[in-house]
């Protein structure tokens, strides 16, 4: 008879690379996307201005492939990736 194999461990959640994880410093970027530019501008302008992001980078329209309910979909959409520092 076999003895029983060892338990697998859960793999641990958050970032490989813990010197990342504790690193208050850390700049944050998000990137989301918009139906169009106006869109994108008006958020990121409201981001900035209440300073909850120090900055919007909004870039050029894209096209977007994608399946959605069991369809396949070409859409365009707007980039915008926003950095936030953490508060000083």
């Amino acid at each position: 008879m076999r003895p029983d194999p060892a338990p697998r461990q859960k793999p641990e959640a958050g970032p490989r690379d813990k010197s990342l994880a504790a690193d208050a410093s850390a700049v944050v970027v998000v990137y989301s996307t918009y139906p169009n530019t106006e869109e994108a501008k008006a958020i990121g302008g409201a981001l900035v201005d209440l300073r909850l992001v120090a900055c919007a980078n909004i870039l050029p329209p894209m096209t977007s492939i994608y399946r959605w309910q069991g369809a396949r979909h070409e859409d365009g959409e707007v980039v915008m990736a926003s950095d936030n520092a953490p508060a000083r």
